[in-house]
């Protein structure tokens, strides 16, 4: 017999916990009619991974070889299949956007097609859908970019927290949506953080040959060079060193100012915009040119 199962709902991966009589480690479990994989018995107890299936109602079935079927207590309610978010990554990122954000959990694949993804209201285009993972590229937390530099004291941190509440993430913690998705307690949030968002004060020289070398000055990167990345046109210029800033103007900044070294990679002629970031978290709210 099985006296209880919990959790009561979930999604493809979700591990259930059987309790009752008579249940062996060569018990075969379904729901549904897809097998719930077992991954440890003990006593009386199994425990399994439900397998992905459509958004609904999906009946519990053991099967004990030599037995039979097992009988169901009353309270042993059909298991309620449901698309959920167990976590997101990163949770901290740039203000400007540009990070991919997996979005981990379950029955993405049942979602209607486009997936409707959303952070902080603004949507989060998807580059990636699974049954348990979806990637999307996280919007900028205050819109255009352009509309946010013109406020040249951005970096103070008051401005910040009023910008970040008028964009409907109050204390910097935006609201993630997955459809009508379900989410693990806490899951559903990202963080738009004031030192997770680089600000690019210079780069020279303003023109220059592939395989130059560029000199940025920028807030809000780290002094590890591998976890700064440039942009120019779109394309990475390999950084080769980061070191702090000192003396005048950079000690003026609101904060330290980092100065980092990059290689310029292959590109067309031309006009192109030079971008900072930090690995992972995208990239800074300005950008400057180089030709």
């Amino acid at each position: 017999t099985v006296d209880s199962l919990s959790p009561s709902s979930g999604h493809g991966g979700t591990l259930l916990t059987l309790r009752g009589a008579g249940l062996t480690p060569e018990s075969r479990v379904s729901l549904g009619g897809a097998p719930c994989t077992i991954i440890w018995a003990s006593g009386d107890e199994l425990g399994c991974a439900a397998s992905d299936r459509e958004p609904g109602a999906a009946g519990l079935q053991v099967l004990v070889p030599g037995v039979g079927i097992a009988s169901l207590a009353e309270a042993v309610l059909p298991f309620m299949y449901a698309v959920g978010i167990t976590a997101i990554a990163p949770s901290f990122i740039s203000a400007a956007g540009g990070a991919s954000l997996t979005i981990s959990g379950g029955g993405f694949a049942h979602l209607p097609s486009p997936a409707a993804v959303t952070v902080g209201g603004k949507p989060c285009e998807v580059t990636q859908l699974t049954a348990a993972t979806i990637v999307c590229t996280a919007p900028p937390l205050f819109g255009a970019a352009a509309t946010w530099e013109n406020r040249t004291t951005w970096e103070n941190r008051t401005i910040w927290a009023e910008g970040a509440a008028a964009a409907g993430c109050p204390g910097d913690l935006c609201p993630v949506h997955v459809g009508q998705a379900s989410c693990a307690s806490g899951a559903c949030t990202v963080a738009y953080g004031y030192d997770a968002t680089p600000r690019l004060i210079s780069s020279q020289p303003a023109a220059g040959p592939v395989n130059s070398t560029l000199s940025i000055h920028a807030t809000g990167l780290s002094l590890t060079a591998g976890l700064s990345e440039v942009s120019v046109g779109g394309q990475p210029c390999a950084v080769l060193s980061a070191t702090p800033a000192s003396g005048a103007p950079w000690d003026s900044q609101p904060r330290p100012v980092v100065r980092l070294e990059c290689r310029v990679g292959p590109h067309e002629a031309g006009t192109h915009a030079v971008r900072v970031g930090q690995l992972g978290k995208g990239y800074d709210l300005s950008d400057t040119e180089l030709t």
